[in-house]
């Protein structure tokens, strides 16, 4: 192969080069797009979606390594942005027109047995390349039981919790307890969009499930006031004497308790992963 006139420029090689640089502009964009798709399908994995990720990563691969380039060097702080954009963009260039020049190449070529073999070898490269570079820095995911933290309501939910904890505990008022105590996640809990009411883990109660319809600041995430933390069972204590001390009845306190904190929800929870039943709210009695 000639070099030089492999690089030297013909109306194909710069027609190639403008539309490569063009593609690769809207496969960047429709990535971030498909990216945005995962994340609300909280990114389950069956074999067809794996089959579409490895086809995926075989465009993606190879049209965004410049931009892949691009955030490797953006991560070296030291070097100023300007230089990065700069390097950026000549690399982006020189990328693109050398595939311009390779591709131009088998097309003039295109009826020898040599570039056929030379094709055929750097597609298989690019498949195998880009399947494992998938598996290894994104594998596939068969435990939706993680969805759910990476639903914007429940990251909302979450935020609103951990506001009504710290006005707990920088109040110290029985009134912000309670708050947090009977503040529960509303709207679509459906997380991993199966129809169903699954079984969650808690993040504060390890070894207990939460069902995705009944979930509270207080069974979900931890919050300590001074050294007493507020869970479920301090809550059931927080909530008789809040009530309690409003109809001075205990027998009315209960049922106000057992209207807010109505059960466990509409999933089955084993004995040994029932937070409701654990702490009590099963045989409540103020």
């Amino acid at each position: 192969m000639n070099w030089e006139e492999f690089l030297k420029p013909t109306k194909l090689k710069l027609g190639l080069f403008v539309l490569f640089l063009i593609v690769d502009v809207i496969v960047f964009v429709t990535g971030l797009f498909l990216e945005g798709i995962r994340i609300r399908t909280c990114n389950i994995d069956t074999a067809y979606t794996i089959f579409l990720r490895i086809m995926s990563n075989i465009i993606t691969v190879f049209w965004g390594l410049p931009f892949y380039m691009m955030s490797n060097l953006s991560a070296l702080s030291f070097i100023p942005s300007i230089i990065i954009l700069g390097l950026f963009l000549i690399f982006f260039a020189i990328y693109w027109y050398v595939f311009a020049c390779f591709i131009t190449w088998l097309y003039d070529n295109r009826r020898g047995k040599k570039s056929k073999i030379v094709f055929i070898c750097f597609i298989l490269a690019l498949i195998i390349i880009s399947t494992i570079v998938m598996f290894q820095t994104n594998p596939p995911q068969f435990d939706s039981s993680v969805c759910y933290k990476q639903s914007l309501e429940y990251r909302r939910f979450a935020n609103n919790c951990e506001s009504l904890c710290k006005d707990a505990q920088s109040s110290g008022n029985a009134d912000d307890a309670v708050k947090f105590c009977c503040a529960q996640m509303t709207g679509d809990t459906d997380f991993n969009r199966n129809g169903k009411v699954d079984a969650i883990d808690s993040e504060s109660m390890k070894g207990f499930k939460v069902c995705e319809n009944a979930i509270y600041c207080m069974n979900m995430f931890s919050c300590k006031n001074g050294t007493v933390e507020i869970n479920p069972a301090k809550c059931l204590e927080i909530l008789c004497t809040a009530w309690n001390n409003v109809y001075n009845n205990t027998d009315t306190a209960t049922r106000k308790v057992k209207e807010l904190i109505q059960g466990p929800g509409d999933c089955t929870l084993s004995p040994d992963e029932n937070w409701f039943t654990y702490y009590g709210f099963d045989s409540l009695h103020c």
